[in-house]
This record gives C-alpha cells, structure tokens and sequence, in this order.
C-alpha cells in the first residue's frame, strides 16, 4: 500500500530581499527531494521587502527571482508583512488540509523580533518558524517570547556548518587527531570588503556582529566542541 503523501505549506517573509534570493533559486530542487521523501511542498504566501526595505533595487531583483522560479512551483498569494501573511492564512483558509507550516523569515536582522512573536502569537496549528540568525537581537524581547512561545517549534539554522570547506576541515583535524590552540576568521566575501570594492550587497543589515560573527562561533563550535 503506497503512503500517503504529506503536504507541507510555506510562508517566505522579506519575500524580496537579497538572501530571497537564493531561497527561490534553491526551491525547486528542494520541491523535488521533499517529493522524493513523500512530502509536497506548496508556497502559500510570500511577504514583501518593500515593507522591510526601501531599496527598490533589492526588491526588483528578488520579485523577478520569484517569478522565475515560482514558475516550477506552484502559484503563491503576495502580501505585505507578517502580519498580512498570517492573516491570509487565517482568513483565506489557505492552510486548511496541510499536515504542516513553514515560516521563513528572512527579512532583514531589525525585524526578526517582531516577526517572530507575531508568528507566535499567530493561533495557527501546525506551524514552525525557519529564522536566518540572528533571530533575536533584543534581550528585552526575550521575555515576550517567553510567553508567546506556547509549543510552536522555532529553528535557527547556521549555514556554514554545512559548509564543504568547513566539514572538510572538522574530518581533517579530527583524522590527524589535531588540537586547535587558536581561529582566526577573515572573509572575503565579507559586506566591508565588498563595499571596499564597490560591490555592494543590497538588503544586508546587522554588521560585523548581527551578521558575520555568528557564523564565526558556529564555525569554531563545530570545530572546538561544545565543551570548549
């Protein structure tokens, strides 16, 4: 007897922003592995960087970034903010019959506080939140999160520890039974060296600390050791 499949909704807020970008070029693959796993991925809502942004640049480029690949999917609602993303969900029905939501947030570092709680305060069943880090920068907010985060599964991922080079580094010292007595981190692809260059990267915000150095920890954790 064939299982039956499940199906999985997606909400994509700062639907129009630089790291959009890559989640839609990245969809459709993604669409086919889920596919392979018995899992059918459908794109409900996608929130606009307008709201977010005022860089029109960043939201053209990224609106026909979404149109070209949603073209392999399937065809999604656009709203303007969480809140309206939520609310389609809500009053539309559009949700009904999912076996799960997905809340991706990657709208710039300032609002990932305020979409977060309102995703937690959403009252919708079956839902997860996806956040680009960091997802809080407010220790203050701390608490209201405390509150609101009533069984709602939340996620945090950090990219680089899926990075080749990086893995590739962790087997190496842990083949050689190397110990690493000190890290040093230096980008080149880091946002200060592409302005320097005059290859800006619309849509960044956070800095040094909000955007890149959370990465770095990830990176020296994997390779350290929690314990370290």
């Amino acid at each position: 007897m064939a299982t039956q499949q499940k199906r999985v909704g997606l909400v994509v807020l700062g639907s129009e922003g630089y790291m959009a970008q890559n989640v839609f070029s990245s969809l459709p693959q993604v669409k086919r592995r889920l596919e392979l796993s018995g899992i059918q991925l459908l794109v409900l809502v996608l929130a606009d960087i307008k709201y977010y942004s005022s860089d029109a640049g960043v939201a053209a480029s990224a609106r026909a970034s979404a149109e070209l690949n949603l073209g392999d999917l399937n065809q999604a609602r656009f709203a303007k903010n969480a809140d309206s993303a939520l609310g389609e969900i809500k009053q539309q029905e559009i949700g009904q019959g999912l076996d799960a939501i997905v809340v991706y947030d990657c709208s710039p570092t300032g609002f990932h506080d305020d979409n977060f709680i309102r995703v937690l305060d959403s009252g919708i069943s079956r839902l997860f939140y996806f956040g680009e880090k960091p997802i809080v920068i407010d220790p203050a907010t701390l608490a209201d999160i405390r509150r609101s985060a009533s069984g709602i599964p939340f996620f945090c991922d950090f990219i680089e520890t899926a990075n080749p080079a990086v893995i590739t580094t962790k087997k190496f010292v842990e083949l050689n039974r190397l110990s690493i007595r000190s890290m040093r981190f230096w980008r080149a692809s880091a946002s200060g060296i592409k302005h320097i260059i005059g290859h800006t990267q619309g849509g960044v915000q956070g800095g040094a600390i909000l955007d890149k150095a959370p990465h770095d920890l990830s990176i020296a954790t994997m390779l350290l050791g929690p314990e370290r």
